[in-house]
């Protein structure tokens, strides 16, 4: 299996794949004064279910980038490993006038237009980090060049797992969790009477909002959550615009939060991810909270609409989904792509 560490300033997360499946990822923070064995203490316990047989690296932090490369040829000098860095052929052509000026983050991003659309078209990455990134990749996979700009700001506080049941045992009833997730994803998992806009993209939250139905929660406190954070600090700051007073965004989002408290805390069922696994659980005791979209049985397993040109997915159980008719596409305005 390959373990692949991505060092942002932030944030390090680290996933382990098996050939091209997810099997499974962490989120930690990166904390550039952590020495070479502090960062093996903490890998190796995360994999150590895994049978790592590669290393793939990528770093746009100097000081841990020292530290990682010392922490491979200390302890994982049996196993194969790249480091994406100047020097390195990656098969990305940097078609700019200094290569090395290139970070490897930008330089795995296009890699990774290139694999997932191939010579369909042209592609440009926008990565939502510490900073924001835009770079416009060929329909060769060629790196043409970008632009760098300053990461989201203006957003909600963002409240440590303990802040967040802090606030909860102080508020009370008059805490309003808001989802920050498409709708669909808060089926299987959610806090507790928590508000679910019902949308289907990041973008619709602007018009739910605008629409005038959450003006009743403007004075309220509010703590919205997603999936790791970054759609909350663009979800605060649209919030903020719009006269909501007290918003907040647990950091680290509820990945962070369950990793914390598992199914003892304030959140219910089990967390969609958009990998491989389609769902992850915090413990032996999740709570399946998901209905069937056929028959209504509890379930949190999600199948893709038998549509290849349609992006939605079922709610269903094991039963129904025996019967292939109950994964035909419903989604009219998709519908003639199936034709």
């Amino acid at each position: 299996m390959l373990l692949a560490i991505d060092v942002g300033n932030t944030n390090t997360v680290l996933g382990v794949f098996n050939k091209d499946v997810l099997e499974h990822s962490w989120r930690v923070k990166t904390d550039p004064r952590d020495t070479a064995d502090e960062l093996w203490l903490q890998y190796s316990a995360l994999v150590a279910d895994f049978d790592i047989s590669g290393i793939a690296i990528c770093s746009t932090v100097p000081a841990v980038l020292r530290e990682v490369r010392k922490l491979v040829s200390d302890h994982y000098s049996n196993i194969k490993s790249v480091i994406i860095e100047p020097g390195v052929k990656t098969g990305v052509p940097l078609l700019v006038d200094n290569p090395k000026e290139i970070g490897a983050d930008r330089i795995v991003n296009t890699l990774a237009a290139s694999t997932l659309y191939g010579e369909s078209g042209p592609a440009i990455v926008v990565d939502f980090g510490t900073s924001t990134n835009l770079d416009v990749v060929s329909p060769k996979g060629e790196f043409l060049g970008g632009a760098l700009a300053p990461g989201i700001v203006g957003g909600g506080k963002h409240l440590k797992p303990k802040e967040v049941n802090a606030l909860a045992e102080k508020l009370g009833d008059d805490l309003v969790f808001f989802d920050g997730r498409n709708a669909y994803e808060a089926k299987i998992g959610k806090f507790k009477n928590a508000v679910v806009p019902d949308v289907k993209t990041t973008k619709d939250f602007i018009e739910e909002l605008d629409s005038g139905k959450y003006d009743h929660l403007k004075n309220k406190t509010i703590v919205t959550y997603c999936t790791g954070g970054i759609r909350c600090e663009i979800l605060t700051t649209v919030m903020k615009e719009r006269g909501f007073n007290e918003v907040y965004q647990i950091a680290g989002g509820i990945v962070r939060y369950g990793e914390k408290y598992g199914d003892k805390g304030l959140w219910e069922g089990s967390l969609y991810t958009f990998d491989g696994r389609k769902t992850i659980d915090f413990s032996d005791e999740t709570k399946v909270i998901g209905q069937c979209d056929t028959c209504g049985s509890p379930t949190k397993q999600f199948l893709n609409c038998a549509n290849d040109f349609c992006h939605r997915q079922y709610l269903i159980c094991d039963s129904c989904a025996q019967d292939k008719n109950n994964l035909q596409c419903t989604h009219q305005e998709l519908q003639r792509h199936s034709r």
